[in-house]
């Protein structure tokens, strides 16, 4: 792994970072505002942990693609290592 590649995955990682964090805020208060019975809180808490999850999976998905990508470099580049 080069220095380009920790670079390229630097915003990935930030954003799985944030919207995971976003996701458990927006639940724990969705979860208060229903108890407190706040309905337009609950509303907007239940949207943004949605969202947050679908941001979430969205990176998580572009990094796996990414780690595959990587793992098929390798394995080639070790195969054609191996042949020499």
């Amino acid at each position: 792994m080069n220095i380009r590649d920790v670079i390229d995955a630097i915003p990935d990682t930030a954003a799985i970072s944030l919207s995971s964090k976003t996701t458990v805020g927006a639940g724990i208060t969705g979860v208060f505002a229903s108890a407190a019975q706040w309905n337009w809180t609950a509303i907007i808490a239940s949207v943004v942990a949605i969202l947050g999850l679908a941001v979430n999976f969205y990176f998580l998905r572009r990094r796996d693609k990414r780690e595959r990508e990587l793992h098929k470099a390798q394995m080639a580049a070790l195969r054609e290592r191996c042949e020499l």
